[in-house]
């Protein structure tokens, strides 16, 4: 599923305009964070929140652009 994420999320990027005015962006059951790391490093005013339940997070690497 992440690999299918990346590649989507990837081209979506490149079509889609409606970051350019978001703010805030909560990215619920993000599991490590990829996806929402993706669009913030693309976009960095977004301030990206990533969601999950606790022992996903705990299991998760620290990802540098994210709190």
């Amino acid at each position: 599923m992440k690999g299918h994420s990346s590649i989507i999320i990837k081209n979506l990027l490149h079509v889609y305009s409606g970051f350019d005015d978001m703010e805030v962006l909560v990215d619920v059951g993000g599991s490590d964070g990829a996806t929402l790391q993706m669009i913030t490093s693309k976009h960095p005013h977004i301030k990206g929140i990533n969601y999950d339940l606790p022992y996903v997070i705990s299991s998760a690497q620290p990802m540098p652009d994210l709190p």
